[in-house]
Parts: structure tokens; sequence; C-alpha cells
């Protein structure tokens, strides 16, 4: 017999139902949170894939903008991207995901618009 077998066994001589299920219930309930926040730790480690998004950023022309031309240029962007979302805008104004070529050009052509030329980088 296994040194386990045999403490299960004085365990459960011990011990009513009740409390090898409460028992039973708080371990699997430990393991279970252990393995979310060992998953919750992974999905906040995403700096470094930002930063090296920031070169496709278009903060820096974002910034030169007079603040009440803001709303027109960015449904413009949005129009020209097909973009149909505030939050799917904001992710591409930070970099996220790279942008394309031609995607590339129509955001610039919007900025040259207004007379904004220098427009890539975060800051």
């Amino acid at each position: 017999m296994r040194l386990f077998d045999i403490k299960s066994q004085i365990m459960t001589f011990f011990m009513s139902k009740y409390e090898i299920l409460l028992l039973l219930s708080w371990r699997e309930s430990f393991v279970a949170t252990n393995v979310i926040q060992r998953d919750r730790s992974q999905i906040g480690n995403n700096h470094q894939k930002f930063r090296n998004m920031s070169k496709f950023a278009f903060v820096r022309g974002w910034g030169k903008l007079p603040k009440g031309l803001a709303p027109q240029v960015k449904e413009e962007i949005k129009d020209s991207l097909g973009i149909k979302s505030d939050p799917t805008f904001y992710r591409r104004l930070k970099g996220s995901p790279e942008p394309t070529v031609s995607e590339a050009e129509k955001i610039a052509a919007v900025f040259n618009k207004y007379g904004i030329i220098d427009i890539w980088g975060d800051e």
C-alpha cells in the first residue's frame, strides 16, 4: 500500500464526508485560481509588443491636429480604412495592427489634406 493511500484512509476515518468534500473543493478552486492568475500574468505582458508598434502609430500627427478638427479627421480616417468603431480606431492610432502600405497612404493623405506631414510615431 502506498503512503498516499494510507494517508487518505486515515483522513477519511477522522473526517466526515462533508469535510472531505469541502477540502477537495477548496483544493480544486485553489488550483483553478492559480491557473487563472498565471494566464492573466501572460495577458498583461504585451508592453514589448506595443513598444514595437509605436513606429506604426500616427499619434504624432494626431497631436498636431487642432482640437476642433479631431472629430472630423477621425471620421475621415475611419471611413477611408473601413473602421466602424472608436476602439478599433484608437488601436489603429497606437499602431496596432501594423497598417498595410495602402492603409498608410490613406492615413497620410487625410493628414496631408490638413497640412500635417510628419505623422508617424508615438510622440
